[in-house]
């Protein structure tokens, strides 16, 4: 279990075995989607960095922890990607966000491109084989 602590205060993805609900997009990005608060023998805590939505994921439903790539505003490379984003899909509900549990401290914003491209693709697996 040691190892897994590495996923701490870090944004990730977590996988899962299929679930008895149907998700919407936005709901899955809330409740499989975030920052990594804690961990403990049977689970993982994680909080969405916008909406603040929590969830805790048991153990024995994880097939994968996913870290994820975190643009920074201060950074002037990510800046540029963001700005770049924004132009090309102006956000009106995403906010740049300050968590205690970031490995820097400046505010980060999380790539919403990979975010909905994962949503996705765990939208699609959790279908596959339904009728």
């Amino acid at each position: 279990m040691d190892y897994l602590k590495y996923f701490i205060g870090k944004a990730c993805t977590i996988s899962t075995v299929e679930i008895n609900f149907r998700f919407k997009e936005q709901q899955m990005m809330d409740y499989f989607m975030g920052i990594v608060e804690s961990m403990d023998q049977l689970g993982v805590w994680i909080v969405h960095p916008i909406t603040k939505c929590k969830s805790y994921i048991f153990f024995s439903r994880i097939v994968s922890i996913s870290e994820e790539q975190i643009l920074y505003e201060n950074d002037p490379e990510d800046a540029k990607i963001i700005e770049e984003y924004r132009k090309e899909k102006p956000i009106t509900a995403a906010k740049t966000v300050m968590t205690e549990h970031a490995q820097k401290t400046e505010p980060f914003f999380i790539n919403p491109v990979n975010l909905a491209k994962m949503a996705k693709e765990a939208k699609e697996s959790f279908s596959k084989g339904k009728t």
